[in-house]
């Protein structure tokens, strides 16, 4: 889990939000703060954490843990979100690539079996359009609101704001950046947390496993941009997104 002791943060790994930058870079500093303290009693946080919602989080910490530290994460504009998706399962082998789960890679058939033959189908897109993928999305929507505690691995898809909620439906992450302004956002991040220049060598973001694509309207007509509106509304109004 990306649980950093030494800078006392909990980072909620929302999918393609920058989270592996952010991570690898939650890493680097927690390290160096262990070392500027000479504190030795928290062990290094390993950054190959899967995409947790707070709640799974909450429930495998230590109560007090959660409870003092900075609940943080980053969301992203519905419809580009899933524009990257698409290009990133447009291009990606999962038999290549292998699935991360609890913490360690799988490859091959072994990754296939592991995550099973419809979630993998979902993942498999080489073959199709941008509107045939929405259109999985969309038959997979209905247990959105249904089921309150999905896992990434079997619902990739799901929406931004169910990684951040408690049972309840409430938000209890204490900051939320947006993958639009990231580089401001990890700013007033680093001042949330108090991290300084002063103590680290240094706290600028590099941005790593990006996504190539036009500009994601570019994907659209109007009918698909309203599906992604339908099925993301939550997101759209929590996060106060636009087309």
């Amino acid at each position: 889990m990306p649980i950093y002791h030494n800078i006392k943060t909990i980072f909620v790994r929302v999918p393609k939000t920058a989270s592996m930058s952010i991570a690898e870079k939650f890493n680097t500093l927690d390290v160096l703060k262990r070392y500027h303290d000479r504190d030795y009693s928290m062990e290094p946080t390993n950054i190959l954490a899967i995409h947790e919602n707070i709640k799974d989080m909450r429930d495998r910490v230590n109560i007090n843990s959660f409870g003092d530290y900075r609940k943080v994460a980053f969301v992203r504009n519905p419809w580009d979100w899933l524009v990257s998706y698409y290009s990133y399962y447009k291009k990606t082998d999962i038999r290549k690539v292998g699935v991360l789960i609890d913490g360690q890679y799988i490859f091959g058939d072994d990754a296939i079996n592991k995550i099973g033959v419809q979630v993998a189908e979902k993942r498999n897109l080489r073959n199709r359009s941008f509107s045939d993928f929405l259109s999985i999305i969309e038959d997979e929507s209905e247990i959105y609101d249904k089921e309150k505690n999905l896992n990434q691995i079997d619902h990739p898809y799901q929406p931004q704001y169910k990684y951040l909620v408690n049972e309840e439906d409430q938000i209890i992450v204490d900051f939320i950046g947006k993958y639009e302004n990231i580089q401001s956002d990890w700013t007033l991040l680093c001042e949330y947390l108090q991290l300084n220049k002063q103590q680290f060598r240094t706290l600028s973001l590099p941005h790593h496993n990006k996504s190539n694509h036009d500009d994601y309207r570019t994907y659209y007509d109007d009918n698909d941009a309203e599906r992604v509106c339908n099925i993301y509304k939550k997101d759209i109004e929590l996060f106060d997104y636009s087309f």
